[in-house]
């Protein structure tokens, strides 16, 4: 979209607060400020609602938002969010993302790659004056011209996922989301493993791969975000590979508006993928039915070509499945999820689907008749955290010979929290002291500044949020079951109930004690 001629354009620069991102960043802001547009820049706001609340109103008010891709930035747990908002707001056609690669041309990771992908970008490299940049961003702006390199609508080429992959493992750098890509690396070696120098099997590998190799199995995989759902996940499609099963992982994420707009797009949708995984000879065309409408449709297609071969087991993995349940037709989605599971009692061909639900939303308050859905039948896989052997194991698989007084302050601070465990280890393997960790830890432009900065843009833009967690800061319950589940699907709290509601660490109990 382009702004109204007699407007400024507003443009909203994203980027992470490292150099030379921070420098480009501002020669930009010079730049489009000095030719009369209207630029928002994040220059380190202290943290509190007016910070939530201005992050949200100029994103949505943005008519272009500029986003610096470094090595570093594809990291920031703040910089995807605000990507995923911006890739929102460009499906209402409200503006126009303008990608700058900063000194990095590589494969960006999963999630931002299909937002970011097809459109065209710049590049900076070292050494170059930021001159060039500036000058071309703002014409890009002024005329409503694409940025001159095109975007890759093909997505990346396995050698480029191959190196991102790599870097990622061998530093042990942890990434907020898994890239399911490393099946197709694990294809292409000729290997089905998808092994990881810093993975930490749990008693959920072990459930998990159990009930694969079971026939006809129901699973549901529940877990906060960021406690390794899509990471189980990936492990487990390679796993069913390895053993000859066919498998579809569908990520809901991935999926833009128009894909979940309505009960037979998603269906369609599925049925595509399925088709194109599994290499049907058959197409679900072919069997969509407007009279018979898209349940039926999608059944009959299962049963005829995907499910068509007595001798393949298919697994079907649908991550991050509570996406659905915002929407309208949620309660017949999941109802067509349970018919499929029931007609495995009367119909051998559906003893050959093997279905796994990944979902961290509890879907009682979302689902009219639990009963009609898959989510109270079936095997349930409760994701939890690190305990003590696992967390010293994986210290050990980042070389680190740290005391045992230091391990118990790591643990005290961070708990068990996968995400922020590796991101630790990963941060003094690398040469932080553990006490400057320990003393920075809350900062804001501190080695968890970054992940604690997404939490709080989630809380301080949501009220019945922010006093829930106030509450719980006091030694209280949690009133309201929606924020109960709204801050666990986040991974703030633990607790079986919102009457025994606790905050995961002592790193939020400190952070948002002050930032509240």
């Amino acid at each position: 979209m382009t702004p109204e001629k007699s407007k400024a354009p507003r443009v909203f620069i994203s980027y992470r607060h490292v150099k030379p991102d921070e420098d480009l960043a501002l020669a930009i802001e010079q730049k489009l400020t000095g030719e009369g547009c209207k630029v928002f820049v994040d220059r380190r706001m202290l943290i509190g609602t007016e910070w939530a609340t201005e992050i949200d109103r100029q994103l949505n008010a943005a008519d272009f938002f500029v986003v610096l891709l470094s090595s570093e930035s594809i990291r920031s747990d703040m910089v995807r969010q605000e990507i995923k908002l911006a890739h929102e707001l460009k499906q209402q056609a409200k503006l126009r993302i303008l990608p700058i690669r900063v000194d990095f041309t590589g494969a960006l990771p999963y999630d931002l790659g299909g937002y970011l992908n097809p459109l065209q970008y710049v590049v900076w490299q070292q050494g170059q004056s930021f001159h060039e940049i500036t000058e071309t961003l703002h014409l890009a702006i002024r005329n409503a011209r694409e940025l001159p390199h095109v975007g890759r609508t093909g997505g990346d080429s396995l050698a480029e996922i191959q190196e991102l992959h790599d870097v990622t493992e061998k530093r042990g750098a942890p990434l907020p989301q898994i890239d399911p890509r490393v099946l197709e690396l694990a294809l292409e070696r000729g290997a089905m493993a998808c092994h990881s120098p810093f993975y930490v099997r749990r008693t959920a590998d072990d459930e998990m791969e159990r009930l694969l190799n079971r026939r006809g199995t129901t699973t549901i995989v529940k877990g906060a975000r960021q406690m390794g759902k899509s990471s189980l996940l990936v492990r487990s499609d390679a796993y069913a590979k390895n053993k000859g099963c066919l498998v579809c992982y569908i990520d809901f994420q991935r999926l833009d508006e128009a894909q979940l707009k309505d009960l037979n797009s998603l269906l369609r949708y599925l049925m595509h993928r399925l088709a194109r995984d599994l290499k049907t000879t058959r197409k679900p065309e072919d069997y969509w039915n407007e009279y018979l409408g898209a349940k039926d449709s999608a059944t009959d297609f299962m049963e005829d070509a995907v499910l068509a071969d007595p001798n393949k087991q298919v697994v079907l993995m649908l991550d991050e499945a509570d996406r659905v349940f915002k929407y309208d037709y949620r309660n017949d989605f999941f109802a067509l999820l349970r018919f499929w599971t029931n007609r495995r009692a009367d119909s051998q061909i559906w003893e050959r689907c093997n279905l796994v639900v990944a979902n961290a939303t509890d879907p009682v308050l979302w689902i009219d008749d639990i009963n009609q859905s898959p989510f109270n039948i079936g095997y349930a896989i409760l994701l939890e955290d690190f305990d003590d052997l696992q967390f010293n194991d994986l210290a050990q698989r980042y070389g680190l010979s740290l005391a045992d007084a230091e391990l118990e302050s790591i643990r005290a601070l961070i708990g068990g929290h996968p995400f922020l465990v590796r991101q630790a280890l990963y941060l003094l393997a690398s040469g932080m002291t553990w006490r400057d960790l320990e003393t920075r830890a809350i900062r804001q432009d501190g080695p968890f500044g970054d992940h604690l900065k997404r939490l709080s843009g989630l809380l301080l833009t949501r009220e019945a949020l922010r006093r829930a967690i106030l509450q719980i800061l006091r030694g209280s319950t949690c009133d309201d079951e929606h924020s109960f589940q709204r801050l666990f699907t986040a991974g703030l709290v633990v607790g079986a109930s919102r009457h025994e509601v606790r905050l995961r660490c002592r790193l939020y109990e400190l952070y948002f004690g002050i930032n509240l």
